[in-house]
């Protein structure tokens, strides 16, 4: 073979080995290719799956919220009814009691003489009647039995409801003890009306102690004097812008303590103080203790009894009715919004002598 054409062989077979070189380089491109491309898909198929995985677990704990959630919704709507129903219960309850109470009051209203009647006795004469609730442990009494003329007020234990009966048991003994029995002194009525609250109310063999505080006025118009006595309730008279200050027994009505204690109760004195006021002009004012213990707008100081006295003194020149409005306005301006403390009763009367 000539050079020439072994030269030429040469050259292609170095041309068939670059050509299966370029090839095999190719082929392990795309083996690389393909590779890559299965570990990239294998990659996003696990991701997947953790994501279908992670999906499904909240899914579940979706699921078991919403459950959860819709059995507190059913429990707040059963808890919502049942709060409805008592509400409803509630108010029915609260109805009917307020109309009972509302009902005792007629009663009480029943009992207790009109305030204006007392002017037939008395033309210049008040009654400052102020519950705290809708019924009152403060009551008034008065009577007209020949020519002597009985003012009676009293604070009984408590307010409201309980205040109220004792109030009622109160003047049904009155009743009895002047009316019935005729007993006429006020220390005597005391001591009588002391026996009955006590026999009323069981007191010697039971836990009760209620009681009262009251003063008593018998006026006679022939002798033109004013019997006084009071179970820890005082009076005021006031002549010619002068002041005086009548204090009463130290025992309350009723509350002794029961027999089984062994312990004796304390011997109650009552005494009557007498007051004349022949061919003079007094003023004569008796209240429970409501008026002395409320407390202003700002819950801060009480009213007390110096403020009081100091009132009555700067209203001497009025007629009672203006006085009436006067006490009730000033009361108003000290409690403001606030709450009344307790019953507030004041009766104020003014005697003139018709001697010479």
């Amino acid at each position: 073979m000539s050079l020439k054409i072994i030269k030429q062989e040469a050259k292609i077979s170095e041309f068939e080995n670059e050509k299966l070189k370029l090839e095999k380089k190719q082929q392990n491109t795309v083996i690389l290719i393909i590779s890559i491309a299965l570990i990239l898909i294998a990659i996003g198929i696990v991701f997947l799956y953790r994501l279908y995985r992670q999906k499904n677990k909240y899914n579940e704990l979706l699921l078991v919220k919403n459950q959860e959630i819709n059995q507190q919704k059913e429990e707040i709507e059963t808890q919502r009814d049942g709060l409805e129903k008592s509400n409803i219960i509630i108010e029915h309850k609260n109805k009917a009691i307020t109309q009972s109470i509302n009902y005792a009051q007629h009663i009480q209203s029943a009992m207790l003489s009109r305030k204006d009647k007392l002017r037939r006795f008395i033309p210049q004469a008040f009654i400052l009647y102020r519950p705290r609730d809708i019924v009152s442990g403060d009551f008034y009494w008065y009577a007209k039995i020949e020519n002597k003329i009985f003012v009676i007020i009293s604070d009984c234990t408590g307010h409201g409801v309980p205040g109220a009966f004792i109030s009622m048991t109160g003047s049904n003994l009155l009743s009895n003890i002047i009316e019935s029995n005729n007993i006429h002194e006020p220390s005597e009525i005391l001591a009588e009306l002391d026996k009955g609250i006590i026999e009323a109310l069981n007191q010697k063999h039971s836990e009760n102690q209620d009681g009262m505080d009251i003063s008593i006025c018998v006026i006679d118009t022939e002798k033109e004097h004013i019997e006084y006595s009071g179970a820890k309730s005082p009076l005021i008279v006031i002549e010619n812008n002068q002041l005086s200050y009548l204090k009463p027994n130290k025992s309350s009505i009723g509350g002794v303590r029961p027999q089984r204690r062994n312990k004796p109760a304390p011997k109650k004195t009552f005494e009557t103080q007498t007051i004349d006021y022949t061919g003079k002009n007094i003023s004569i004012y008796m209240f429970s203790d409501g008026i002395i213990d409320q407390f202003d707008k700002n819950n801060e100081k009480k009213f007390t009894r110096n403020r009081l006295k100091n009132i009555l003194l700067q209203i001497q020149n009025q007629t009672m009715q203006q006085q009436e409005n006067k006490l009730n306005n000033t009361l108003n301006n000290w409690q403001g919004n606030n709450s009344q403390t307790d019953d507030i009763t004041i009766i104020g009367f003014s005697m003139i002598s018709q001697k010479k």
